[in-house]
């Protein structure tokens, strides 16, 4: 029987234009970020991870980034930016356990969880997102 695992999905992120988010609830991030992939074995587990910069256009601001599979928000925990418009990299990891096999889309996320600027991104940030089924 040939496993599969791990089997890693990943994609990078240039934005095109500037974009921003105040929502305090998470939100699909505006440029395309989206992974369709297979799971391939119920007794496996999903690593994710995000990798980006960003900046907040004010002082005090948090963010939250996370990535939705099947209409659940998996968040990588918050970013306290101290530095208003200053692009830094905001990193996180996180798993889930309790998926069958089967197809599956993750989506990046974002949110405003504290403050009263933009949490924002342009064209000279990156993004990368990966999810990976292993052991």
């Amino acid at each position: 029987m040939i496993s599969y695992v791990p089997n890693a999905n990943e994609l990078e992120i240039v934005p095109q234009r500037n974009s921003v988010t105040t929502s305090s609830t998470y939100v699909n991030f505006p440029e395309p970020s989206v992974i369709t992939f297979t799971k391939f074995r119920t007794d496996t587990k999903l690593i994710m991870r995000v990798l980006a910069t960003g900046f907040a256009t004010a002082i005090n601001d948090q963010s939250g980034w996370g990535i939705r599979i099947n209409s659940v928000d998996y968040n990588f925990g918050n970013t306290w930016w101290n530095v208003a418009n200053k692009h830094r990299e905001v990193s996180g990891l996180n798993q889930i356990t309790s998926l069958a096999a089967g197809a599956y889309t993750a989506q990046l996320r974002w949110r405003r969880n504290g403050g009263v600027g933009n949490i924002s991104v342009d064209a000279n940030d990156r993004l990368f997102m990966s999810v990976t089924e292993t052991f």
